[in-house]
């Protein structure tokens, strides 16, 4: 699984150079700590549903970074600020500014998308590029959320 994470993020990032050193994100770091573990500053780390849902709970920022289609398809996590990261052709030009608009970049920070993959990519880059203290990564994303009866809110425009 770790291989199959590793792999995507890396050809997501193939993609991303391409369209430019602007949107060029990191790879996930090899050897993310682990899971439930606080990250050290300007790192990341993936969580589970429970600490992910504690963290909403506590007020960290709550990112959702799939597209519009799947926000209609599944609905959000409550107090959730969608963002879309990736879109047909790779990353979003206009994602970084939209995250530092949506989340203090002096705060921690959770992330997620629809299995964990897209989401890695970004808060990787959320930690080591736009300097966020904290950032933590839904392990595994939305699928895992629901498949676990968590709250979910219907997305509107």
């Amino acid at each position: 699984m770790m291989v199959l994470r590793r792999t995507a993020a890396a050809l997501l990032l193939l993609g991303a150079s391409l369209l430019g050193p602007a949107v060029a994100w990191e790879a996930r770091a090899a050897g993310a700590p682990e899971a439930g573990v606080t990250p050290s500053a300007h790192a990341w780390a993936d969580v589970g549903p429970e600490a992910f849902a504690k963290l909403a709970a506590d007020g960290v920022t709550v990112i959702d970074v799939r597209t519009p289609e799947e926000w209609r398809e599944t609905g959000i996590i409550p107090g959730a600020k969608t963002i879309m990261a990736f879109d047909e052709n790779g990353p979003v030009r206009t994602f970084p500014e939209a995250l530092l608009a949506a989340a203090p970049p002096d705060a921690p920070v959770a992330i997620y998308c629809r299995s964990g993959n897209r989401s890695a990519a970004v808060a990787s880059f959320a930690a080591k590029r736009l300097g966020y203290p904290q950032v933590y990564n839904l392990e595994p994303g939305i699928k895992g959320w629901v498949r676990e009866g968590r709250p979910m809110t219907e997305w509107t425009e």
